[in-house]
C-alpha cells in the first residue's frame, strides 16, 4: 500500500473518532429546561467563579426567576400557577425557569438544592441575588425583586415610545397614575361564607397604568370601608386575568372591552351557596380613578349592590 493511501486512511479514522466524541458529548448535556443547552461561554478564571449553588448565570438581558422543583411535589404543584402567571404577565421584562430535579438530579447538585421547590433570583446580568425555599407567593417574589433593585413594574423602556396603534388608545391616556392592587386576604384558617360577595379587579396580561389604578384605588377603598366584612370571609378582593385562558370567558360575560387594554375591569358578583348569582359592572371607575370621589364612589356602589335584593341585578352568571 502506498504512502498516500494509509495516509488518507489515518485521516479517516481521526474524523471518525471525532464525531464519535461529539456524539458522545451531546447525548450526554442535560435535556431538562434548557439546563446544558446555553450556548458555548468563553472560558472563566477558575479563580473566581463562586461555588455550585451561588454560581452566577450566563449573561442574560432579563433577570430571571428559577425555581427547582419536582412535578408531583405538593408545594410545586401550588407554585405552577403563580410561575404561569408571572410568565405571562412579565413577559418581555422576566425570565421564569422551572427544572425538575427529579428528572435533572445534576441540576440539583449544580444550584446547592437543599429542599424543594427553591426559587432563585438572578439579575439581569445573570448574577444570583436571593433565594427561597419552599412555597413563595407571588405578592412576596414581586417584592424580593423590588427590594433587590428590580422594579418589574416599571414601564419597560420600549412601552415609553409606543404609540396608540398597539393598545388602541393614546399612551398619554395612561400616563395619568399607576399602583399595584393591594389584593385583601383572610386570616389564614378563615373560611370563605357561603353567601358573598366578590369584587373583581380584572385586568389584562400587561395592565396599563389607568388598570393599575383602577385597581389599586378599588382595593384601597374596600380595605378602608370593609375591612371587617373581609376578615369575616363575606367578601373578596381579587385579581383576574381575563387573557389567562382559564379565566378568557370572564370577559365577555362581564362585557370587559378592550381586553387588551382594560380601563372597565372592576366587578362585583354575588355567591349564593358558593355559586355565581347577579354582578354588575362599575362602568365609572374610568371617569374617575384619580379623582377623590372614586373611594366614595367604589364604597357607594359596593354598598348598593350587597343591600339590593337579588332581583335588582345588573347581570347574572
Amino acid at each position: 500500500m502506498n504512502n498516500i493511501a494509509k495516509m488518507c486512511i489515518v485521516a479517516a479514522l481521526v474524523a471518525g473518532v471525532g464525531g464519535v466524541l461529539y456524539l458522545r458529548s451531546t447525548e450526554q448535556a442535560p435535556a431538562d429546561s434548557g439546563v446544558g443547552q446555553q450556548p458555548a461561554a468563553a472560558p472563566k478564571n477558575t479563580e473566581t467563579t463562586p461555588p455550585a449553588g451561588q454560581a452566577a448565570e450566563p449573561e442574560k438581558a432579563l433577570p430571571r426567576l428559577l425555581e427547582l422543583g419536582a412535578g408531583k411535589c405538593q408545594a410545586c404543584k401550588a407554585m405552577k400557577p403563580i410561575l404561569d402567571e408571572l410568565t405571562k404577565t412579565y413577559e418581555g421584562r422576566l425570565e421564569v425557569t422551572f427544572i425538575d430535579v427529579w428528572k435533572d438530579p445534576d441540576a440539583a447538585k449544580k444550584y446547592g438544592i437543599r429542599l424543594i421547590p427553591t426559587q432563585i433570583f438572578f439579575d439581569a446580568a445573570g448574577k444570583e441575588v436571593f433565594r427561597h425555599e419552599g412555597f413563595y407567593p407571588r405578592e412576596d417574589i414581586l417584592k424580593k425583586f423590588k427590594e433587590s433593585g428590580i422594579d418589574l413594574d416599571a414601564a419597560p423602556q420600549d412601552a415609553q415610545t409606543s404609540t396608540g396603534a398597539d393598545t388602541g388608545q393614546s399612551r398619554d391616556t395612561c400616563a395619568a397614575g399607576s399602583g399595584d392592587p393591594v389584593v385583601l386576604r383572610r386570616p389564614g384558617g378563615t373560611p370563605l361564607a357561603q353567601d358573598r360577595f366578590v369584587a373583581f379587579l380584572c385586568h389584562s396580561a400587561r395592565p396599563c397604568p389607568c388598570g393599575r389604578t383602577i385597581g389599586a384605588g378599588a382595593a384601597k377603598a374596600i380595605s378602608d370601608n370593609y375591612a371587617d366584612e373581609v376578615k369575616a370571609g363575606k367578601l373578596e378582593c381579587m385579581e383576574l386575568d381575563v387573557q389567562d385562558e382559564a379565566n378568557a370567558h370572564y370577559a365577555e360575560k362581564y362585557e370587559l372591552a378592550p381586553v387588551d387594554h382594560l380601563h372597565n375591569g372592576l366587578v362585583v358578583v354575588e355567591i349564593k351557596d358558593n355559586k355565581p348569582g347577579r354582578w354588575k359592572k362599575l362602568d365609572r371607575a374610568d371617569d374617575l380613578k384619580n379623582s377623590d370621589k372614586y373611594p366614595a364612589y367604589v364604597k357607594d356602589e359596593l354598598a348598593a349592590f350587597m343591600r339590593a335584593p337579588a332581583a335588582n341585578t345588573t347581570g347574572t352568571e
